[in-house]
């Protein structure tokens, strides 16, 4: 009975750290959109995270589409940046789905008393891969999305974010919570 106890006692423990670990390394890495696929940052995260400094492909791309008059994008640009909008929408869906999944893989392990350690280790790395892989294919379709701009609606995007960044918004109505007021002074 008494090694039953210290092996449940070593899982709870284990478990602990695992949790702890996640919960502080994520919101280094990930980001949240409230509003569906095309808000700023990925679906299925808490809330407050945030991916690299502004928002995935997909957002990104949404937000070139919106101004499309004022980009003055032609046909074939937009049709490109639709695809690729597309392309990384399918691919953020399925490697999500794989972390998804990955998840419930390390919870069962979690809860395992006879679960190897190892075991849970090679569930860590391959989660936290399919996270960087998330977050390489994020950037790589944003620099093709900006490689699809001519250098006059690079300077009009950068011209726009800029105005955004000095009006100093509030976080609350802001695209960019990271440009507000509060945030700046915490800084």
């Amino acid at each position: 009975m008494k090694g039953r106890t210290i092996c449940s006692f070593s899982c709870w423990v284990l478990s602990t750290v695992v949790c702890l670990s996640l919960s502080m390394m994520s919101p280094l890495v990930w980001a949240h959109e409230e509003g569906g696929a095309h808000g700023h940052g990925h679906t299925g995260y808490a809330y407050g995270q945030h991916l690299g400094h502004h928002q995935n492909a997909g957002a990104y791309i949404h937000h070139l589409l919106m101004f499309k008059k004022a980009m003055a994008f032609t046909d074939e640009q937009e049709a490109a940046l639709r695809h690729l909008e597309t392309s990384y929408e399918k691919t953020r869906i399925k490697t999500e789905a794989k972390i998804a999944s990955a998840n419930i893989d390390l919870h069962e392990l979690l809860h395992n008393d006879q679960a190897n350690l190892s075991d849970v280790e090679v569930k860590l790395h391959s989660i936290f891969s399919l996270k960087a892989d998330l977050y390489m294919a994020s950037i790589r379709t944003r620099q093709a999305a900006k490689a699809v701009l001519t250098e006059e609606q690079r300077k009009r995007m950068k011209t726009v974010h800029d105005r955004l960044k000095a009006m100093g918004t509030s976080s609350m109505s802001s695209p960019y919570p990271h440009h507000s007021r509060e945030e700046k002074q915490k800084r």
